[in-house]
């Protein structure tokens, strides 16, 4: 049955391209005929004459050059039909150039023009109307998807002012399942926050160190920024640390240019009193919500952040005296829970991290702690004249481990053996 349509429908198709063609040539070869062998003398007699009719069909079906070209044929045919019936009857061939006759070629030739001209005026007419459809069809869609917008726009403002109600209610309800003894806890429950507060999938939080650099500390989502960069690499980040907020928007107002391939769409500075410690960045977020009240909430919960992690920071230095050792290392029986801190955050965020494990003599290990970073965190257990090294690597994944080895190999001339060597995104 499907093949039966489409060879119907192709048959369709071609009679309809012969149409025209049968209308130009078959109904005047039809009343040729009938002219040339009934002897009607080209229909001369006939009012109205069929020549003159199908001239003006043709024309007004197609266009001016359809109807010339049919009204010459016409001509033609009236012409041999008036010559064969005059030779016919041995009439007087100077007829023929008489103004009777040859007034028809002057009047299916003009009858053909007039029309034709008419009916492509019609088909003109015809096509601006339906440009004129298609524009205001077009406007008409432009007109909707504003108003779908508008309608975004407005749900959105009623999701917003929502949650500026219930805002504050969210987040103590937030700040009493946290445990505000450990800052891991912190920022990993704080980007979780951030992310279902403000309806965004990348979010970023960096703690700005001694340096000046900003290091990625914790990242919700697939991160367009690199983990460590200085604050003027951005714009945006440059803006906020200046005014406490900052969107993309600011681009705008400067000619000043970050050497970031792409900007963030948020960023608001964790600060405590003028002591800042880290920023918040929305590296992407609907445009809808790229507005003064999202950094209005941002800010608020920067201020708790820097409140929560200030408390924490006073039990942890309390704490740091009874896990450190005398070099600044922690002590080997506390990796466990570390460990298990950096593992929740690659479960749930897929933060990578690194562990290294080193054997080294106790006069080397000032040496090989020189591999160690900021975000770093070392563990040291001593055996009679050994030192093993437990490096827990953060925000450092199978490449950036290969990278710490080689560091680590070329070191020649320190005697030293690589126990383990292990990431978490190359954990088969």
């Amino acid at each position: 049955m499907k093949d039966g349509g489409v060879i119907i429908a192709k048959n369709k198709v071609q009679v309809t391209k012969l149409l025209p063609v049968f209308e130009l040539f078959g109904i005047s070869t039809f009343f040729f005929i009938i002219d040339l062998f009934r002897g009607l003398f080209g229909y001369i007699h006939f009012f109205p004459n069929p020549y003159l009719l199908i001239t003006i069909f043709t024309a007004s079906r197609h266009s001016i050059v359809f109807g010339l070209t049919n009204s010459i044929l016409n001509v033609l045919y009236q012409y041999i039909s008036i010559y064969t019936n005059i030779v016919k009857n041995n009439g007087d061939l100077s007829l023929i150039y008489s103004f009777d006759f040859a007034k028809y070629p002057i009047v299916y030739l003009v009858t053909a023009f007039i029309f034709g001209l008419l009916k492509e005026l019609d088909t003109l007419r015809i096509k601006n109307a339906e440009q004129q459809v298609k524009e205001r069809e077009k406007i008409i869609d432009d007109l909707k998807e504003i108003l779908r917008r508008h309608k975004d726009a407005i749900q959105d403002l009623k999701e917003k002012l929502s949650l500026e109600n219930k805002g504050i209610s969210l987040l103590v309800e937030k700040l009493r399942e946290m445990q505000i003894s450990k800052p891991e806890d912190i920022y990993n429950e704080g980007v979780e926050l951030i992310s279902n507060f403000i309806g965004a999938e990348n979010v970023s939080i960096y703690t700005l160190d001694a340096s000046g650099f900003l290091r990625v500390k914790v990242r919700k989502g697939e991160g367009i920024l690199p983990n460590s960069l200085r604050p003027d690499d951005s714009i945006v980040i440059k803006y906020a640390l200046k005014d406490g907020t900052a969107n993309i928007n600011v681009q705008i107002v400067t000619d000043e240019q970050g050497k970031l391939p792409v900007e963030p769409a948020i960023a608001s500075t964790i600060k405590n009193g003028d002591n800042i410690i880290g920023i918040i960045i929305i590296e992407i977020i609907d445009p809808f919500k790229l507005n003064k009240n999202t950094e209005t909430y941002l800010k608020v919960i920067g201020d708790w952040f820097a409140t929560m992690l200030a408390s924490s920071q006073s039990i942890t230095r309390e704490l740091e005296i009874l896990t450190t050792n005398d070099d600044g290392t922690i002590k080997i029986e506390y990796y466990k829970s570390y460990f298990e801190d950096y593992k929740k955050r690659w479960d749930r965020f897929r933060m990578p991290f690194s562990l290294l494990k080193v054997r080294t003599g106790e006069a080397y290990k000032e040496e090989i702690l020189k591999i160690k970073r900021k975000m770093d965190i070392v563990f040291s257990e001593k055996n009679e004249q050994e030192v093993v090294l437990t490096f827990l690597l953060g925000v450092c994944d199978s490449q950036g481990l290969q990278k710490v080895l080689e560091r680590l190999k070329n070191k020649s001339g320190k005697e030293f053996e690589i126990i383990t060597s292990w990431s978490s995104d190359n954990d088969g």
